[in-house]
């Protein structure tokens, strides 16, 4: 029978001459690993894939003989109840425990590449500002308790930030699985953890009603507003687009020869790319819009200069209404609204799939949605260039691009 190691032995083995590195058995599996001047413990181990490894237990100054075997011993024990050993290992080692904002880190990791660049973007945003360097983020993810997480999200629910909240929510209880699945750390169950906090009613963004909508176009027409945001406002009502997507607008996803405009998935809310067929109003309002982007790449470039050639920002509409004293009243989002309530009003429910559609709305009906690939770009086109002859007659045909071509034509005139 082979002698095990004594703690004699372990002190005065060292590396034969020529020989870069050796392994001494100590039986079950432990072995002493001499390399150079060097000494550590390591377990010969199968993962749970099946592949033979070493797995370091660490140096012989830190761990003893008697340690090392107890660990070796503990490791093999986790893998028959099928625990990844590392993982295991990982666990035993209090000093190298990661905080819990650095298992937010690897999660989020992964997300990058399931997630859509801006909503990936904005988890992020909220990593920093609110898990980096706070109490939770900076306590060892062994020690998290559900108390940890109730204090940190009941921060968001004293200010009334509802919407973060369960943001974070959601986002904690991604980390946390994760955590679990890699043997960081034991189960939390968070699930029910949003009943104890305020619930979030949600609002209805602010719309007129459809019969004040030719009171509005007149409005913003003969309003001082700058002539962009006119038109701005007018493409909204005429298109039906989510503020976001017209704000992001580049003269690059505009055909100007089918006069098509073709949304990138990136900044579509569903992912999908959608393609709007312009109509003969919207046409007009974007080649005045030309005139009064310059240079920029976009369709409504941020006046501040000092920014860089980036475009408005999504509170330009609302800013826009306030002024105008309807800051109650209307929104930005509310010209999305009030077209599409014209359209199912005057159209009727036979038009709805194609009025869905124009929206970029994604089917509910999940049977439906599968087999229906279409995207209805002829009865599209049919229906948005029906809306532009209603817009115009709403107010004959004195929109905000009538007006804008008066102020532009006065700008072009000779001055004596």
């Amino acid at each position: 029978m082979k002698q095990r190691l004594t703690v004699t032995k372990v002190n005065n083995l060292k590396c034969p001459d020529g020989v870069k590195m050796i392994r001494i058995c100590d039986g079950d599996g432990l072995y002493l690993a001499i390399e150079g001047h060097s000494k550590r413990w390591e377990s010969r181990i199968k993962t749970l894939a099946g592949k033979d490894t070493y797995l370091g237990l660490g140096s012989t100054k830190l761990l003893s003989l008697k340690d090392a075997r107890k660990i070796n011993l503990e490791v093999k024990a986790a893998r028959e109840r099928g625990i990844e050993p590392k993982y295991y290992l990982r666990r035993l080692r209090g000093k190298d425990t990661p905080k819990f904002q650095d298992i937010a880190e690897k999660w989020l990791e992964i997300q990058e590449k399931r997630l859509k660049v801006s909503t990936y973007l904005d988890m992020m945003k909220r990593y920093r500002c609110h898990i980096v360097g706070s109490s939770l983020g900076c306590t060892p993810i062994t020690l998290i308790t559900s108390e940890h997480i109730y204090e940190f999200l009941d921060t968001f629910n004293q200010k009334g930030q509802i919407p973060t909240l369960n943001k974070f929510h959601s986002m904690i209880t991604g980390i946390l699985g994760y955590s679990v699945t890699f043997e960081y750390s034991k189960a939390i169950d968070i699930s029910n953890m949003k009943q104890l906090f305020s619930r979030h009613r949600s609002k209805p963004h602010a719309s007129i009603k459809v019969n004040q909508l030719d009171n509005l176009i007149s409005l913003v027409a003969s309003s001082n507003l700058s002539l962009i945001v006119k038109l701005m406002f007018e493409l909204q009502v005429l298109l039906g687009t989510r503020c976001c997507e017209t704000l992001k607008m580049k003269w690059t996803d505009i055909c100007q020869t089918d006069w098509i405009w073709t949304l990138p998935s990136q900044i579509c809310k569903n992912g999908l790319e959608h393609k709007i067929p312009l109509s003969p109003q919207a046409i007009c309002a974007l080649k005045l819009a030309k005139q009064l982007s310059g240079d920029s790449q976009y369709v409504f470039p941020s006046p501040h200069k000092k920014a860089g050639d980036k475009p408005r920002t999504t509170s330009t509409l609302n800013t826009a209404f306030a002024k105008l004293g309807l800051k109650s009243q209307m929104s930005g989002h509310g010209t999305r609204a009030v077209s599409e309530t014209a359209m199912h009003e005057q159209l009727g429910a036979a038009e709805t799939l194609i009025i869905e559609a124009i929206h970029s709305h994604t089917d509910n009906n999940t049977i439906r949605k599968v087999y229906n690939r279409s995207t209805f770009f002829n009865d599209r086109q049919r229906i948005l260039n029906w809306w532009g002859n209603q817009y115009s007659k709403l107010v004959h045909d004195k929109t905000c691009s009538y007006y804008v071509k008066q102020e532009l034509d006065k700008l072009q005139q000779p001055q004596f």
